[in-house]
C-alpha cells in the first residue's frame, strides 16, 4: 500500500473548491476528489474507467486543468486521504452497455440480427485545449458508404469523426449487443445506438442509409 508521501493534491483552476487527490503516478493508485465548501462530504473514490474517473482525470493529467495544492491548505478533515477500495470494478463497456435486455420494435426484431455503421463526434478544440477527449455518438448508419460519407464531412482542422461497427441481436427479452465496441475516450451508450437505429427504420422503412 502506499504511503501517503505517494499523495499528490491538485486544485481546479475555475472551481477552487474542487480538489483532487492522486495516489501514484497519475492516480494509478487511487483517485479522489473532494468540495472544500462541502463540511460533511469528505474524498469521494472515483472508480476507475468510469464516466466520472474519466472526466475528473482527464481534466487533471490531460487538460491539466488543475494545480498542485499543498496538504497543509486543507481542511484537517481533508488531510487524511481514505484507504483505496480494493475493487473488482466494472469493465469500461459496462458503463455504455445495458446489463440487460433492451426492448425493441417489431420492425427492428424483424430484421435482427443486423449490424450498423456508427459515426462518433470528437470536438478537436476540446481534446487540445478543453476539458479532455470524448468521442460522442454522431449517427447511425445501415450503409457503410453512408457512414464513410458522415465521418469524411466531420472531419476538419477541429473536428474529427471515429467509426464503429455495432452488432444488435435480439432474443425474446430484447436486444443484446455482444462484443460491443468500446474504445478509449467512446461515449456512445448503447440505449443511443438502439434509439437512434429504431429511428432510421422508421424513417426508411428498412435498413437502407
Amino acid at each position: 500500500m502506499p504511503s501517503s508521501k505517494d499523495i499528490a493534491f491538485f486544485q481546479d483552476l475555475y472551481d477552487e473548491d474542487l480538489v483532487f487527490a492522486a495516489r501514484g503516478p497519475a492516480g494509478a493508485d487511487g483517485f479522489f476528489l473532494a468540495w472544500l465548501d462541502d463540511d460533511e462530504g469528505g474524498w469521494e473514490h472515483l472508480i476507475r474507467d468510469s464516466p466520472r474517473w474519466d472526466r475528473f482525470h482527464q481534466l487533471v493529467f490531460r487538460a491539466h486543468r488543475a494545480v498542485p495544492f499543498e496538504a497543509s491548505q486543507l481542511p484537517a478533515e481533508l488531510r487524511t486521504v481514505p484507504p483505496t477500495p480494493s475493487g473488482p470494478w466494472p469493465a469500461a463497456r459496462s458503463y455504455l452497455v445495458a446489463d440487460r435486455a433492451l426492448p425493441v420494435s417489431e420492425a427492428l426484431r424483424a430484421r435482427a440480427p443486423l449490424e450498423v455503421q456508427v459515426v462518433l463526434h470528437e470536438d478537436l478544440y476540446e481534446t487540445r485545449l478543453g476539458d479532455g477527449r470524448f468521442h460522442y455518438l454522431d449517427s447511425v448508419h445501415f450503409d457503410p458508404v453512408a457512414a464513410a460519407s458522415r465521418a469524411a464531412a466531420l472531419s476538419g482542422p477541429w473536428s474529427a469523426a471515429h467509426q464503429r461497427v455495432v452488432r444488435i441481436e435480439v432474443d425474446d427479452e430484447g436486444a443484446t449487443f455482444p462484443n460491443y465496441p468500446v474504445e478509449p475516450w467512446d461515449q456512445h451508450h448503447a440505449e443511443q445506438v438502439l434509439a437512434a437505429v429504431e429511428a432510421l427504420l422508421d424513417s426508411t422503412n428498412g435498413p437502407s442509409g
